[in-house]
């Protein structure tokens, strides 16, 4: 199947519309051909009754199935990485956590090893997202308060080599931030603004600087929003030129709020999940970097009553971003493939079905939002049981 041509024929999820009974040609792992209507009458597969759209690409990812990035084991990262294809994930950041240096050297080492060694029925490793350690205790957030610290120029170096870094999450008011910018800069890591307690003027000025070009979880891990003091949201909000993500549960953040997001920043809006260890396990209590957390009805607080990540998939963001919004299957597709796939420099071969890219499919229910088959570069990663 890798080689061989592959011939499918359904509604595909184009960039701007769908094209009805379209027919995609994938040929040695890419899409090779794009007809609006079918030209082969042998295909592979024919599903007049699902989307056939790009795989999603999570940038903030913690964990699944009793999984955690944190804890540093091949087989819990490539578990984690089989049930995200099988939820229509095709790429992911594996996401770390404030820890010890020791801890988060051996998360980054087991993710380079992954990434190293992939596997078919596996979603993709893109780099890693470092959300801390460099974090305002202030806002926390489900962070451990004991793993917080400055900003250290050394620390820093130790992660680039471990593994490649393509986002870090900073509080960039924190002392350091000066010294290690430099190297975010010479090494292409994405300095992302989050658990800060940054003011309005200080936010608007590291923006403009071109220092910081990601947003973390926009509302979450900052001061609010306030008409009087607009805070790193505020200069977030503003500026045209940084990415924010939103995890899109309904929870973090109210719909109506992404509804208004999504008007003002449009194409600079990205979905993510960050999703914790309990996604896809019954509620009950589980590790987060630490801390016990408690999942009751689907939502993950700590002890203290603090949203603690997700138990969302990126494939539910997606139907919810729809719900919220009002917006077409193309615009919440956008939102988790070909502005994540951009972000992280890969848009000429992810994120979109275009002739050329990577064949990374999946085939959607619309109604149930089921996924019942997922293709990691043109090779059958996921398939659902027919009964």
């Amino acid at each position: 199947m890798d080689d061989d041509r592959l011939i499918i024929r359904g509604p595909l999820v184009m960039a701007e519309d769908i094209w009805d009974d379209a027919e995609l040609v994938i040929t040695g792992g890419k899409i090779s051909a794009v007809h609006t209507r079918p030209f082969h009458a042998r295909t592979r597969y024919r599903t007049p009754d699902h989307l056939i759209a790009p795989g999603l690409i999570d940038t903030h990812i913690h964990g699944s199935l009793g999984d955690d990035v944190m804890d540093g084991q091949e087989t819990g990262l490539r578990r984690m990485a089989a049930y995200l294809a099988s939820q229509g994930t095709t790429g992911f950041t594996p996401t770390t956590m404030s820890a010890p240096t020791t801890d988060l050297l051996k998360a980054l080492g087991t993710i380079h090893q992954v990434m190293r060694s992939p596997r078919p029925m596996e979603a993709q490793i893109f780099g890693v997202h470092m959300e801390g350690p460099f974090l305002s205790p202030s806002f926390a957030g489900a962070q451990n308060p004991a793993f917080l610290r400055l900003p250290d120029s050394h620390e820093m170096r130790q992660y680039i080599d471990a593994a490649p870094v393509r986002l870090m999450t900073v509080a960039p008011e924190l002392p350091g931030w000066d010294m290690i910018w430099p190297m975010f800069r010479q090494h292409g890591v994405i300095a992302s603004l989050g658990h800060s307690a940054m003011p309005f003027d200080e936010a608007e000025r590291v923006i403009l600087e071109g220092r910081i070009r990601h947003a973390t979880h926009l509302f979450n891990g900052m001061p609010p929003l306030h008409h009087r003091d607009p805070g790193p949201a505020g200069a977030l909000l503003a500026s045209s030129q940084v990415v924010c993500e939103v995890i899109c549960d309904g929870i973090h953040v109210h719909p109506e709020w992404i509804h208004l997001v999504s008007r003002l920043l449009g194409e600079r809006l990205i979905l993510v999940t960050d999703a914790m260890r309990a996604t896809g396990l019954p509620d009950g209590q589980y590790d987060l970097g630490g801390q016990t957390i408690t999942v009751r009805d689907g939502v993950a607080r700590t002890g203290q009553g603090s949203l603690a990540g997700s138990t969302l998939t990126l494939l539910q963001a997606v139907r919810n971003f729809r719900a919220f919004t009002g917006c077409d299957w193309p615009t919440a597709f956008r939102a988790a493939s070909l502005r994540p796939a951009a972000l992280l420099g890969m848009e000429h071969a992810k994120g979109s079905i275009a002739v050329g890219k990577d064949a990374d499919l999946i085939w959607v229910d619309p109604d149930s939002g089921r996924v019942d088959r997922t293709l990691v570069n043109g090779r059958l990663s996921w398939e659902a049981d027919p009964t």
